[in-house]
């Protein structure tokens, strides 16, 4: 298990009983002071059977787990990225600038097309993170979520499912727990809630409690 804290890449192993700092790695900063609940500045970790790419929002890396080997992608037609997923042997990646979303060669982290990349346009919102459920990929966005499926075809490998947008701006806490993610969200004139998205349906987790905590902080 990797994970990264402040600015370095730590390994765990033995179910958390050892930690080894591995390197430095490239993290954005905030200029908010204080920062608040909803700044987003967290690292994106997608695995394959062979590789662990990670997005930071300033560089994009491969890490190789027989080795600990952490490198920098070079590819120039992949921008900075803040989130990154791995569904039908492609690396899928969503640009920091929240305005496009690009992915790799077939299982080759390191290689991308000039015009491998599409955006999530049903709604004029930035893209921020991208997640895989079953076999299907969404992208939330600032004011969205779309969800696109694989097609099998190499210059399209992905297309927008019809007639499934939901209309829930994603804003932070992102957690996946299988097929399903839970979220703090936001519609348009609406209030912050908790929320958890599934293959097939989306609820409000928080209560009346929760809910004025989260619009009254």
């Amino acid at each position: 298990l990797y994970q990264i804290f402040g600015d370095r890449l730590f390994k765990t192993t033995n179910y958390y009983s050892s930690m080894t700092y591995l390197t430095a790695i490239d993290m954005p900063t905030i200029d908010a002071d204080p920062i608040q609940w909803d700044d987003k500045i967290t690292a994106s970790f997608a695995t394959s059977y062979t590789t662990i790419a990670i997005a930071t929002g300033s560089e994009n890396y491969t890490l190789d787990p027989s080795t600990d080997t952490l490198a920098i992608i070079t590819d120039t037609d992949l921008p900075p990225a803040r989130s990154v997923v791995y569904l039908d042997g492609y690396y899928v990646w969503v640009a920091t600038d929240g305005e496009t979303v690009h992915w790799s060669e077939v299982n080759d982290p390191t290689a991308y097309g000039a015009l491998s990349f599409f955006d999530a346009e049903s709604r004029p919102d930035k893209n921020v993170e991208a997640v895989v459920l079953g076999n299907d990929l969404f992208i939330l966005g600032e004011k969205s979520i779309e969800r696109f499926r694989p097609t099998g075809v190499s210059t399209a490998p992905f297309t927008r499912v019809t007639n499934s947008i939901i209309s829930i701006g994603y804003v932070s806490g992102l957690v996946q727990k299988g097929d399903s993610i839970t979220f703090i969200g936001k519609s348009v004139n609406s209030s912050y809630e908790v929320y958890e998205l599934s293959l097939s349906s989306l609820r409000i987790l928080s209560n009346g409690v929760v809910s004025e905590i989260l619009n009254n902080s």
